[in-house]
Parts: structure tokens; sequence; C-alpha cells
């Protein structure tokens, strides 16, 4: 795989784990349209909307949706495997909020 392919595939991670976190705080987060989310870099389902801690791993197991978007941010940012930055994708989940929500 060369470089370019690997942007492209950053890229489409970067977008898919955007596109999970978004539909993961809109089953949590029932405020408004919220002004800033934090991402933590160290546990993936932890994310911090207004300054407010909302933790991923309370979502029940049978909620079968939400339990696989967060295996796949799991995957694509955390696991074994994730060398996605961290950073770029809160910038784009921040703007897609803002944009979207």
């Amino acid at each position: 795989m060369n470089e370019e392919d690997k942007m492209t595939v950053a890229e489409e991670d970067i977008s898919t784990v955007v596109e999970d976190y978004f539909g993961l705080i809109k089953s949590v987060y029932t405020g408004k349209k919220p002004k800033q989310v934090i991402l933590d870099e160290y546990d993936c389902d932890l994310v911090t909307i207004d300054g407010i801690e909302y933790d991923f791993s309370d979502i029940p197991h049978d909620d079968q949706l939400n339990t696989g978007r967060r295996m796949e941010v799991e995957e694509l940012l955390c696991g074994a495997y994730g060398d996605l930055p961290i950073s770029e994708v809160e910038v784009q989940l921040n703007t897609k909020i803002q944009q979207e929500w």
C-alpha cells in the first residue's frame, strides 16, 4: 500500500469514527446543540460535552446499534491498529455537530 492509499484509508477511518461518535453523542446527550466536545485521549468511551463527562460504556449491551458504534470507534481509534490522530477526529466531530445538529 502506497502513501496515497494510506491517506485515503486514514481519512475514511476518521470519517467513520466521527460518524460513530456523532451517533453515540446523539444517543446519550439530551441538551441543546453542544458547544464543545472533548475526546479522552486514553479512553475511547469517555467524552466531555460542554464540561460534563459521558461514559459510553454505560450504554446497554442490548443496544446493538450503539454497541457496534463503540466497538468500531475502539478498533479504529484506540485498538491495536488504531493510529488515527485524535485531535483531527475531535476537530471534525465538533465541526459536524455545529453544522448538522
